[in-house]
């Protein structure tokens, strides 16, 4: 997945990532900067690029369980919806 949004959007986004994910890339109130191959809890792995503006995540489903797949599409449609929606 990746996308170009209005830079406005970018703490609307890490919050969304934060809270979907628990990871912590826009709590500290400032635009964060992330260029890196995340790994969760649950082991889930995926690279992302977020900068303020932009998105990109690089999901393997090779290296990742059904589970980890599905959560994946659902953070990406919640992105998509947050991005069409017209309120910051």
């Amino acid at each position: 997945m990746s996308a170009y949004y209005d830079e406005a959007k970018t703490r609307k986004i890490q919050r969304l990532l934060d809270r979907e994910l628990n990871i912590d890339i826009g709590r500290s109130g400032r635009h964060t900067h992330v260029d890196a191959t995340i790994t969760l809890d649950d082991r889930t792995t995926f690279y992302m690029r977020a900068l303020p503006g932009e998105i990109r995540i690089n999901f393997d489903k090779g290296e990742n369980s059904e589970e980890s797949w599905e959560k994946m599409q659902e953070v990406c449609e919640e992105i998509k919806d947050a991005l069409e929606d017209n309120r910051q």
